[in-house]
């Protein structure tokens, strides 16, 4: 996390400070394996959307997100199909509402084919759900700061935690939950009743979402 910081600090002012005793010594506490996986322009590009690809393709039985903000790559979206195609029992949490409203529209705009695909999505109506979360089967938990968007993945400088083991997951597992639990879950049928002018907006959002 120190790393990080300092990285994002000398980007940020062309200062190189990362000398020695800004290092303390660290004694292990807990049981939890963590590992950091930052994004942002002077990182690795695609390092958080090949981990996400990666452990959703390993999936054999459950794939949990929440996100408040749902604007996905294509190799991400299709990493999600594919497992909800293979049985994986993949749910995504958004809000119904978010604090960006052109964001959320060029998400609307992948609820329908992921539903096809078999994903389920629960529509959060309990405030702003701004949890950036995911459990894979029960050992592998992600939390941090992205979202599932693209800006997330490849413009905004982002920190996430990979958390290995079944004690850690199951316990976020629980906190995902109890947001399903305050959740509609949305209907394919239901959802191909919108208007015409909503599919609109939505299909002209989405063509913006390589900067969303």
């Amino acid at each position: 996390l120190q790393m990080v910081f300092l990285d994002d600090w000398s980007f940020e002012t062309g200062q190189d400070v990362r000398e020695e005793q800004l290092f303390p010594a660290l004694v292990a506490t807990g049981e939890t394996l963590a590992q950091t996986v930052p994004t942002g322009p002077g990182e690795d590009a695609d390092s958080l959307p090949r981990v996400l690809v990666a452990a959703i393709n390993l999936a054999k039985k459950r794939v949990v997100i929440t996100t408040p903000y749902l604007v996905p790559d294509e190799p991400t979206f299709l990493a999600l199909a594919l497992a909800a195609d293979r049985g994986v029992d993949v749910s995504i949490v958004v809000p119904k509402r978010s604090d960006h409203w052109l964001v959320t529209v060029a998400g609307r705009a992948h609820y329908e084919p992921l539903l096809a695909a078999g994903v389920n999505v629960h529509i959060h109506e309990q405030g702003l759900l701004h949890s950036k979360t995911m459990t894979v089967d029960d050992s592998f938990a992600l939390l941090g700061s992205a979202n599932l968007d693209i800006r997330s993945f490849y413009i905004n400088f982002e920190l996430n935690v990979l958390l290995y083991g079944p004690q850690i997951t199951a316990q976020l597992l629980a906190v995902q939950q109890s947001y399903i639990d305050r959740s509609t879950p949305l209907r394919i049928e239901q959802w191909r009743k919108r208007s015409a002018l909503v599919r609109f907006a939505e299909n002209a959002a989405s063509l913006l979402s390589p900067i969303l």
